[in-house]
Parts: structure tokens; sequence; C-alpha cells
């Protein structure tokens, strides 16, 4: 289980790794999460991206010993010894973790977890300075069926805010808002622009939100925009301060030597990554933003040893350049991760020319009202 800013993973502080004693062997997916949790942060440590959100920290294993008594049958298989744990993360940044027995029935131990979380975890450092940017991961519609017009509330939207102070009464912004094609297929991104009515951090009604935890920003903005995580991948902040919406990529990237957590045949290898190839789809997580992306062209940097490639998105993004993506292939009717990378520039979208679009009558001018 990772425990992280949002469910994107883009700001990760720690992350627990909770097994079955009764698991012959360690399952593919925590093959998955450890290496490429390493790989991650080998990756930013002693580069201008080292303070960025992703955080290497130590990593916590709590290997599960729910109801004891029954581990001793011998219709069950044998439990996981700690060792071999221990030999799996051997040479990762889990390498010094401690393994904590716990049985969540019978209470053992819960509290050694709780204090390790206290004491052991340091608290990241905090931006509160810089314009706010939340990244959604959650939106509503809170209003229940046949409410009655006058007591209509506007959508909510929950995530994390990465930078800054978010305030009550706030004039915000959020991006890309209301995507639309004109008889040209030009792609137009037309922000929702409203204010912020209300702030909440679980049942706490707050009066200003700062980084860390998962916020709950109420709007004023139409409902109908927000029902069943329609804003998913979208980033709220101050009007006319967010970063500009990108159609177009252009990263340096890294690929795995291997597929993680695929099964292998007789115990074999895991089958080894192939390089990227031009046309190809690939799945690009930025944020919170899952989107398709063809690749239009690579090259190679042989002086800074870095791969290099462009690619176009199937959505518009709202980024920035220097931050963190994923990439994932398909394979065997599944998306793995291949690789991750860093947008170093990119092809933006102008938003005045599509506000004026709107103004003018060019269609979905939803986005550019205020959201009432």
């Amino acid at each position: 289980m990772c425990v992280a800013e949002n469910a994107g993973g883009r700001a990760f502080l720690f992350f627990l790794f909770i097994l079955q004693p009764t698991f012959p062997s360690l399952p593919p997916p925590l093959h998955t999460h450890t290496h490429t949790l390493h790989q991650i942060c080998k990756f930013i440590a002693g580069t201008v991206a080292d303070s960025s959100p992703i955080i290497p920290i130590t990593a916590i294993k709590k290997f599960n010993v729910n109801v004891v008594p029954k581990l001793t049958h011998p219709s069950l298989p044998p439990s996981l010894p700690p060792s071999q744990i221990r030999k799996f993360v051997a040479g990762t940044v889990a390498d010094s973790s401690p393994i904590i027995p716990i049985s969540a029935v019978k209470k053992f131990n819960i509290d050694v977890v709780c204090e390790y979380l206290v004491n052991r975890i340091p608290v990241p450092p905090r931006d509160f300075t810089s314009s706010p940017r939340l990244i959604v991961i959650r939106s509503f519609d809170v209003n229940k069926p046949g409410e009655l017009v006058e007591d209509l509330k506007g959508g909510v939207a929950g995530g994390s805010i990465l930078q800054g102070v978010l305030k009550l009464g706030d004039q915000i912004e959020v991006r890309p808002g209301i995507v639309t094609k004109d008889a040209r297929g030009n792609v137009k991104c037309v922000p929702i622009f409203s204010q912020i009515t209300s702030l909440f951090a679980e049942h706490n009604e707050l009066e200003f939100a700062v980084p860390g935890g998962l916020i709950g920003v109420g709007t004023r903005i139409d409902p109908t925009l927000t029902r069943a995580d329609r804003l998913v991948g979208q980033v709220l902040g101050l009007r006319g301060q967010l970063p500009d919406v990108f159609t177009e990529v252009e990263i340096s990237y890294y690929l795995l030597r291997r597929l993680l957590g695929v099964k292998t045949q007789d115990g074999g290898k895991q089958a080894k990554v192939q390089k990227l190839a031009a046309k190809e789809i690939l799945m690009v997580n930025i944020g919170s933003t899952a989107t398709g992306g063809k690749v239009l062209g690579l090259r190679e940097d042989v002086g800074k040893r870095e791969d290099y490639a462009k690619i176009l998105l199937t959505q518009p993004v709202c980024t920035q350049e220097g931050e963190k993506i994923a990439l994932s292939r398909r394979v065997d009717k599944h998306w793995r991760l291949i690789g991750w990378g860093q947008i170093r520039r990119g092809t933006t979208i102008d938003i005045a020319s599509s506000l004026s679009a709107v103004a003018s009558g060019g269609g979905g001018g939803e986005g550019g009202e205020e959201g009432k």
C-alpha cells in the first residue's frame, strides 16, 4: 500500500508493504512497486528535481501475521520468511527498513507501527509562498436527487495542494477546463472560473488549506461538470496563475530493463523492455491525468547519455516543464509500466484565443463563465 499525497502518486511521503504470511512467494505487484520507487528515487537524487514532491524516504514493510493460531494448520502453505523479504529488498531504498510483524485482528504491534511513523518519518518541506496549485483526484455533485433549485450547491473538487495556500473566497480557475474541437479539428480549452465557497479536510471545515493531506474544495461550479469524477486530472489554482496547457511534449526518458509484475513460465527471467518505436501508442501519466500518447519522434543525446521522445497527447494536460511523467505500454491486454521521464518542452494551447472564440460564439461557452 502506497501512502501518497494523492491517488496519482504525484507526491510520495512513504510507502507500506503489507503481506500475508501464507503467501508462498512475493506477489508480482510488489516487484513493480518496490523497484519502480527505487528507480524513481535514484532518478531524481542529486539533480535539480531532488526537491520535487517525490521524496525518497525509507520504506516500512509490514509482515501481516493475522490469526496466528491458524498458521500451524497443515492445509495452509508455509509462511513467507522475513529472510526472503530482506533478500528481495536488498540494494533498494527499503534495504534498511524494519520488518514489523502485526495482527490487525489481535491488534499486535499496531502501536509499534504508529510509533515508527511518528518518530522516524520526517515531515517533508512545504511551500506556502508560491501560487497555490491543487491536483484534482476526485470531484463530486453533493446535491441529492430532487433538490430544490434554491438549495442547489456548487460542485466539489477533492485533491492535494502541492504548493501555496487556498483561502475561502479566492477566485479560482480550473485548467484545462472544457475541451472541445472546432470544425478543423483544432483543440480548444476553455478554463472554468469560479470562487471557493468552502474548504474541508475530512469532516473539519477550514478557513484556509495548506499543502499536505486531502482537501475538499467547495465551489460555485455547475455540479454537472463535477459529478462522477469528471474533473479528475484537472489543475485548480488562482485565476491566471496556472501553468500552460500542453498538447504535445518532448521528454527525456528512462526505460526499465525488464517488465515488472508480469508472470513468467517456469520461473524464468522477466521479459526485456523493448525500445520505444515511432508511432507507438503509450499511456502517459502526468500528475493525476492518465492520457494516451503517440510517439512522433525519437532522438538520442550521446553527450548527455539521455534519450528523448516527442509525444502527441490524446487530450490536453495542464502541466509545466520539468514535471515527472510515467510511461506504460500495452502488454497482454494490460498497461505495464516501462519507464518514466521528464518534460523538457512542448506545444501549448493559447488559452486567450480559446476564450476569444467563446466570446465570439465559437462554442463551449459554459467553461468561460463563472460556473454558477
